[in-house]
């Protein structure tokens, strides 16, 4: 057997693994064809806790404290990582079997898994993740950002404004905080009290992680504007590529009611992914 064929079969062996040690997949609602019109995946770290012969069983996607509840026969896309191995697959979710812990994300065992070429972890031939697109900052004066957030509510609570698609991160900016440091990356996952960003090389900035973060989050056309939120920079690294991978914990500190917006959006976005996969099947 050939290495690269070697590799490909230990998916099952990666899966166990996981499970062992306390790890996650990461998983997404499956967009579909609605990435040809822009739809992005948010990416979810959940924790696997089991594994048969025709089941894995995860956590439920949290985002900020708010618990993303997955109904059975929703499609969705699943990536693995081992090292610098990864593996990308198709699923659905399903229905709990009798007995089986409730409360909890039941996926279908995949019967088809594709190794993800280096050059690019996040897709295959026949899975992939459309990533949201995200501009940073440093914050020159965290206190700035509280009118910035604000403003960035505008174009969501404007009836002539919320219903119409956005220009993703060529939106105008409403209301710009003191910053310094320009990067633009993409949103890899979303998690319980934050995201991580992937930045390649050609716009890699330096980090100093005591400091906060200004975050503009283009989700998709669906969203009338990118979502603006305060962030702390809590790890970094390089992988063999010399992306930046970096991990943000969300910071409400100074603006603790521009927490619930977030959620509110976060959650909406997506509901609308999922109704648009559900009006798809049903057609």
């Amino acid at each position: 057997m050939n290495t690269n064929r070697s590799r490909t079969e230990r998916w099952r062996e990666c899966l166990d693994q996981i499970r062992d040690r306390g790890g996650s997949l990461e998983v997404s609602v499956d967009v579909g064809d609605a990435a040809e019109m822009g739809a992005t995946n948010l990416v979810w770290r959940v924790r696997l806790l089991a594994i048969d012969d025709e089941r894995l069983v995860l956590e439920q996607p949290v985002a900020l404290g708010q618990t993303m509840r997955v109904e059975p026969g929703l499609r969705l896309v699943v990536a693995m990582s081992i090292g610098q191995n990864r593996w990308m697959f198709r699923t659905m979710s399903v229905e709990p079997s009798a007995g089986d812990m409730r409360g909890l994300l039941h996926i279908a065992s995949p019967t088809l898994v594709e190794r993800c070429q280096r050059r690019n972890f996040f897709r295959a031939t026949t899975a992939g993740f459309n990533l949201p697109l995200v501009q940073g900052w440093r914050l020159v004066d965290p206190q700035t950002a509280v009118a910035a957030e604000v403003a960035s509510r505008i174009p969501f609570e404007d009836d002539a404004t919320a219903t119409k698609p956005g220009l993703g991160l060529e939106s105008p900016i409403t209301l710009m905080p003191e910053v310094a440091g320009a990067y633009q990356g993409q949103l890899i996952n979303v998690g319980g009290g934050g995201a991580g960003l992937v930045v390649p090389p050609a716009s890699r900035p330096s980090f100093d992680s005591s400091g906060r973060y200004w975050l503009r989050m283009a989700l998709g056309p669906e969203m009338p504007a990118p979502l603006a939120v305060t962030a702390r920079c809590v790890h970094q690294h390089l992988d063999s590529s010399q992306n930046l991978h970096l991990g943000f914990a969300f910071d409400f500190s100074l603006h603790p009611e521009h927490r619930d917006f977030i959620v509110r959006q976060i959650t909406g976005y997506v509901e609308r992914i999922t109704g648009m996969q559900r009006t798809r099947q049903a057609g």
